[in-house]
């Protein structure tokens, strides 16, 4: 699937009476500052992704809010140019590799945004090796979320961000280029760090904010 031009919404675009939606095995290129390779505007019974590749748009998959739990499964995502997956709650993100995503035109973007009660395993993430500066955060969860056996490479302000209570990264390698600032940082409440690789020779290898405890 290939689309291109401003006004183009999304190469597969799931909307409300869609049942079932599962997508295996596509390889979708979509140009457009807002596009997305797979956009969901509605809660479906159970979508899956797998065994794809997505390339370009401003999101790799865009869940749009859609109240789904997706299970998203060997996918290749690179040159996005805000968000490469955007997850929504109680959904599972395993074997993926994020890549070239980059930073919205300003002081954000992601390479996976976890929103809630998600978990993201054995992914990579990295960041831009094109020219262009890469997305503020590697990987993004929010409430009870676990990030495990995960690589993130970044230039970004981030390379893991936990901005939920109840979340936990795990097992992850995570290393800062020399424009990078912090490897993990801690953002709220009841946060378990374990077992991890940090590397910031510029910056923070783990930071804990204010809202931060132990």
């Amino acid at each position: 699937i290939g689309l291109s031009g401003g006004s183009v919404n999304a190469g597969v675009l799931i909307q409300p009476g869609a049942g079932e939606a599962r997508l295996e095995g596509l390889t979708i290129s979509v140009v457009g500052s807002s596009s997305a390779c797979v956009r969901s505007e509605a809660s479906v019974s159970t979508a899956t992704l797998s065994d794809s590749i997505l390339i370009g748009g401003a999101d790799g998959l865009d869940t749009n809010g859609a109240n789904t739990a997706w299970t998203v499964t060997n996918v290749q995502c690179r040159g996005q140019g805000s968000t490469g997956l955007n997850v929504g709650r109680r959904s599972v993100v395993q074997d993926c590799v994020v890549r070239d995503v980059s930073n919205g035109g300003g002081n954000f973007g992601y390479g996976i945004f976890a929103s809630l009660d998600i978990v993201v395993r054995n992914c990579q993430v990295f960041d831009s090796s094109i020219t262009g500066v890469g997305p503020n955060v590697g990987i993004s969860a929010a409430n009870d979320c676990m990030i495990d056996n995960c690589q993130v490479r970044s230039r970004g302000a981030f390379g893991i961000n936990l901005d939920g209570s109840g979340s936990t990264a795990r097992n992850c390698d995570v290393r800062m280029e020399v424009l990078g600032n912090t490897a993990i940082n801690l953002n709220s409440t009841l946060m378990t760090v374990s077992d991890n690789i940090v590397y910031a020779p510029n910056g923070t290898g783990i930071q804990l904010n204010a809202k931060a405890k132990k």
